[in-house]
């Protein structure tokens, strides 16, 4: 995969648990229990993320870049996939996540979202001080 960076990032956000599911051979990433993104393979074996997004924007994804597919194995105007082999501008790749992220978390009840902050509020006061 050409993004090492992606893991890391896609846990960075409030609340995120990554979850394997065997059978499946994918690494979900979710917010209160909600799947915004997985990394998988296509049949080829080829590395994929597939992202929630808004629907005005997949189409419009779609047509900019060539490595973002239909959401591989989900609904097709909801979900892009994105071919993990570098193609794709990490920053583009990087408003992707985000964009799955908040579109998920904007349709969570409000107290999940209350859980969602409180998590985030008590891991980042179990962080330690950083050192310069």
């Amino acid at each position: 995969m050409a993004y090492r960076w992606l893991t890391e990032y896609l846990m960075s956000f409030p609340g995120v648990q990554m979850q394997y599911k065997d059978g499946w051979e994918w690494e979900r990433y979710l917010v209160a229990g909600r799947m915004f993104a997985a990394i998988c393979h296509d049949e080829t074996g080829d590395p994929l993320i597939t992202l929630r997004g808004r629907p005005q924007d997949v189409q419009l994804l779609r047509q900019a870049h060539e490595d973002v597919l239909p959401g591989h194995w989900m609904n097709k105007e909801n979900w892009n996939s994105v071919r993990l082999l570098g193609e794709l501008p990490d920053e583009t790749l990087r408003q992707m996540v985000e964009s799955a992220y908040e579109v998920v978390y904007a349709a969570l009840p409000p107290e999940k979202k209350r859980e969602v902050a409180q998590a985030a509020h008590a891991q980042e006061t179990e962080q330690p001080p950083r050192t310069q």
